[in-house]
This record gives structure tokens, sequence and C-alpha cells, in this order.
């Protein structure tokens, strides 16, 4: 990404450029004048630096109306970038065109290059023909580090080992630079120098950037070879400098929760354990992939409707161990999603996901599911009595319908398993809590509950 001052950032080309906005206001001399295209691209830029494509379309979508042939070489190409991810071939004619230009943003070529070679697009044939075709901006406008991670990806193919070696060699170039920057940041800390410490920051963050690229090639080809116990070490040692970052997290997630596993399963998901799910639910969840979590569920409940449907018994996994129904993987997902947002402290709707995940509750009230259930309820029932947290009405009348319903299903299920009560403390104690009852516990709860809601 650049300003406007030396090339693009990302952007669209204003109202009229899509057909069904405003008539084109041309290239006047007027709108030159008010360099409301720089402002507009520079605004762009911002966004795009910050991680937001979609505040950079928005601000390019303001611009003064033109034609796409009216548009100026920053502009086209910023265009490209912000609509790659909903129109990446239309993004890559621009960036093309721009190319065969004889004038065109510096940043359009190693762009241009970097996105052929992405994870999402892959055309690496297309990114080793540019490079032959144009030997000369390859010395031009690639730096030394950019063309030697280009050169190693475009082998992985080819000569992974060799593409190994070398991306591992410049990893350690860039490793070596972000500790020299850690160190700068640490000394100017020290010596309380404001300046010093924006500068290092900056150049730290600058400096992980380029380093992201390269780590996530060499973690690509190991999940390629499906060594997934190597791409784990790749990022536990990479922790130091990237644990923040999203792609990192992203792949950690991915990588530890055996997202590979789901989508092998995905005609069979109630085979696979349903912790696993969970762990993959919360893994999106955790790294802002709501809509991915949401799917997966959806797939799961459609799987237990079908199931339930043939009358077949799909196992329970080693989630869950209580009685009940055998289809519990959509019950335990919500509940370990519940319990998520419970130690976020957003009790209230953690604690509102937990009573739906065991709905019915006929069905889906089991000893594990219980065992689940009220380690959140107690934690709700301790910030509360502690006035830590703060509930509304319908929550508390919610809860407190849940317990009554808990009572009334749970007569016959066991609170605990056989030998659990031992933990319980006190001779005795151990027999005392495993002849109790859901139900019991219920009681308990919901007489606790109805104390906090007098003193309230």
């Amino acid at each position: 990404m650049a300003c406007p001052a030396s090339a693009g950032a990302a952007g669209g080309s204003g109202g009229g450029a899509g057909g069904g906005g405003p008539l084109s206001v041309g290239n006047s001399q007027a709108l030159r004048e008010a360099a409301l295209v720089e402002a507009f691209n520079l605004k762009a830029a911002v966004e795009m630096a910050v991680g937001n494509p979609a505040g950079a379309r928005e601000a390019l979508a303001d611009m003064p109306p033109r034609c796409e042939e009216e548009l100026d070489p920053v502009t086209l190409h910023n265009s490209a970038l912000a609509g790659m991810e909903g129109d990446p071939s239309g993004g890559f004619r621009k960036l093309n065109y721009l190319l065969g230009l004889g004038t065109f943003p510096p940043e359009t070529f190693p762009n241009l290059l970097l996105l052929y070679a992405s994870p999402r697009h892959t055309f690496l044939d297309l990114a080793a023909d540019v490079m032959a075709d144009n030997p000369g901006l390859c010395q031009t406008l690639l730096t030394k580090d950019l063309s030697e991670l280009l050169s190693a990806i475009l082998m992985r193919t080819t000569a992974p080992d060799e593409a190994l070696s070398r991306l591992d060699a410049l990893a350690g170039r860039h490793v070596a630079a972000l500790r020299g920057l850690t160190r700068s940041l640490q000394d100017a800390r020290l010596a309380r120098d404001n300046e010093a410490i924006r500068s290092a920051i900056q150049q730290y963050d600058d400096a992980l950037e380029r380093y992201m690229p390269v780590f996530m090639a060499m973690a690509g080809i190991y999940w390629e070879r499906e060594a997934w116990s190597s791409v784990e070490r790749l990022l536990r040692a990479s922790a130091e400098f990237c644990s923040e970052h999203p792609a990192w997290r992203v792949n950690m997630a991915h990588t530890c929760f055996m997202q590979p596993l789901v989508a092998a399963g995905a005609e069979d998901l109630l085979a696979l354990p349903a912790i696993l799910l969970a762990n993959l639910c919360v893994c999106f969840i955790m790294t802002s992939q709501n809509e991915e979590a949401e799917e997966l569920m959806r797939r799961v409940e459609a799987a237990e409707d079908a199931a339930d449907e043939e009358g077949t018994s799909a196992a329970q996994g080693p989630g869950a161990r209580g009685g009940g129904s055998n289809h519990l993987h959509l019950a335990i997902i919500n509940l370990v999603i519940g319990t998520l947002y419970c130690s976020k402290g957003n009790y209230e709707f953690g604690v509102s996901r937990i009573i739906k995940s065991l709905e019915p509750l006929p069905s889906k009230l089991s000893t594990d599911t219980w065992f689940y259930a009220k380690r959140c309820l107690l934690a709700t029932l301790e910030g509360l009595a502690k006035h830590t947290i703060t509930f509304k009405d319908a929550s508390w009348q919610e809860v407190q319908a849940f317990l009554e319903a808990a009572e009334a299903a749970g007569a016959k299920v066991p609170a605990a398993f056989a030998g659990a009560g031992a933990t319980g403390g006190g001779e005795g104690g151990g027999e005392e809590l495993e002849g109790r009852t859901v139900a019991e516990e219920a009681r308990l709860l919901r007489w606790l509950l109805l104390r906090l809601g007098e003193q309230r």
C-alpha cells in the first residue's frame, strides 16, 4: 500500500463507475485543483493499513464519479486492490493493464506478484511468467528480500525442500532484525523517549509484516505435506513475535484444532469427537470468524436431524459421557461456547447460550451436560453474590425457569458419576454426593438464586 503521492492504496472509482450512479464528472481542472482524488486515495490507504478493506472501498466510492477509462493510474491500482476479495479477476485485469502502461505506481508490480503467489490464488505459473517477462522491473521494483521470497515460493511445487531451505535462511534474517528492533524499543522505553518509542514500534510493525509472508510460506509447505506437528512447532517457535498477529492466530487455531479432520469428516460430522468440533468453533470465535462457527454449527444440527430421521445412533464422542440423547454434539458445542463467554465475563450471554444448549431438557440433560452447565451457573451465582456482575430481570427469570425445568427433568439423572464424589472431602462425603440427582442440585441452585434475588 502507498499514499497517492507515490502510488495507490486501495479504493474504488466513485459512485458513477458502476454505471448506475451519477454521471461522470470527468478529469476536469476543478477536480484536479480540489485534490479530492488524492484525499480519498489517502483515506483509503489509511483504511487498508489498519486492515479495513470495506472502509477503503467506502472511502473511494465517495470519490467524484468517473468512468473506469477516466481513472488515473493510482485510483485504478487502488480499485484493483480493494476489489480483490469480491472480484479477483477484475483486480488482476486492472493490475495487468497498468503494468502494460508506460507509467504506473511502483507498487503495481510487487502487488501483482504477491497476489498471484498468495495462498488464496496460488497462480504460481503466472507469477513466474510476469517475473521472466520483466527482469528489469524485478531489479528496480523488488527489494532483495521480496525477490528471494517470491523465488522460494515459486519453487515450492517443484523443489519444496530447496524452497524450505531458502525460506529458513530468509526467516533467520527477519528474526534477527525483529530482535534488534525489540532491543531498540526496550532502550527507548528505559530512556522514556516517547518519539523514539513511537518510531521503534512503527519499525517493528513494518518488520513484522515483512516477516509474516516468509513464515507463512514455510508453514504452507508443511501444511501441504499434512505435517501438522511440524506446522505447530513452527508456529510455536514464532509466537515470540507473532502471537498477536491475526494470521498467526488463525493458522495456529486451524492447526491445534485439527481442521483437516473436520474437512475430511464433512460427510459424517457426528463421527468426529464433539469436543473437537466445539474447540474448532471456539477457535473461529476467538479469531473473529463467527460466520464460520455458525456455518459449522448449522452443519452439525443438520447432521443430527438427519440421523434422528434415519433412526441411526451416532457416537457421542469423548466430549460427553452421560446418558440422554445419543446426539449431543450441538449441545456440547453450545456448552463450550457458553463457557467461553462466561470466562470472558459476559455471563448473561454465556448462561443464556448454555440454557439454550440443553433444549429440550428431557433429551439433552445428562450427568455430563449438567456438570458443565452447573459450573457456569455456580460461577454466575458467585459473581452475583460478590456484586462483581449484574443481571437484568429477564436473565434472572430465564435462569430460574431453567432450574425449575431441570428440577423436574432431572429426578432420575445422577448428578455425578460413580467415584466422582470422592473429591467432595470428608469421610462419607463421596457417598452423599454420588447419591444426589440433578433435581436436588437444581433445587439448591434455585434456592441460592432466590436468596440472591432478595438481596438485590
